[in-house]
């Protein structure tokens, strides 16, 4: 367990910390009131991060590996550690289940706070489950859609619509990593 999180999870007394539990695919999302309304004050104001750690939490025989996805926010003291906002552990990395994830911790927010903040940057890795599901659950877009999006701010031409969603970077030292090791896995040897 992330320390962050343990420790707002003793600052809070008598509050849930798993908020949503699936069976198939085997999923658990983890926040607290607290975490929400840190995300809510800062949605607008700073970068978000939706980050895939990488690492497995435990590998199974039948393929159905547990690894972890997190919301963090930046930390506003210098050299300070982002801070979890929410975490999700599951066996399913797809697309589907990423955006269903963000969705679930939007509703929560909206029961919290009153309304869903939704964030004006977020910093994502490489990979095409997790671009489609953040644009999916942050801007109800496909990705061709997002970059129609950017190209009509970029030529001065936004429409209505355009400038109150979701700016998504894609973070290149984790596209920089996954493209070593495809060419370490193809091409390493024969170099």
């Amino acid at each position: 367990m992330n320390l962050d999180i343990f420790r707002l999870r003793l600052i809070e007394s008598n509050q849930t910390f798993i908020r949503h539990f699936s069976v198939h695919p085997t999923s658990i999302s983890l926040h607290t009131k607290s975490q929400i309304r840190l995300y809510n004050d800062l949605a607008d104001k700073d970068m978000i991060y939706f980050e895939v750690t990488g690492s497995l939490l435990r590998r199974q025989k039948n393929g159905n590996d547990y690894q972890i996805y997190t919301i963090l926010v930046r930390n506003s003291q210098q050299w300070g550690v982002s801070l979890p906002v929410a975490n999700n552990v599951a066996t399913s990395r797809d697309s589907v289940s990423i955006s269903h994830f963000i969705e679930k911790f939007h509703v929560d927010q909206v029961m919290e706070c009153g309304k869903a903040k939704k964030n004006s940057f977020m910093i994502i890795d490489g990979s095409a489950a997790v671009w489609n599901g953040v644009l999916k659950a942050m801007c109800g877009e496909t990705r061709l859609e997002y970059y129609w999006r950017c190209f009509r701010k970029v030529i001065g031409e936004p429409a209505s619509g355009d400038l109150g969603k979701t700016i998504v970077y894609n973070c290149y030292s984790h596209s920089m990593k996954a493209a070593g090791i495809l060419y370490n896995k193809y091409y390493g040897a024969n170099v």
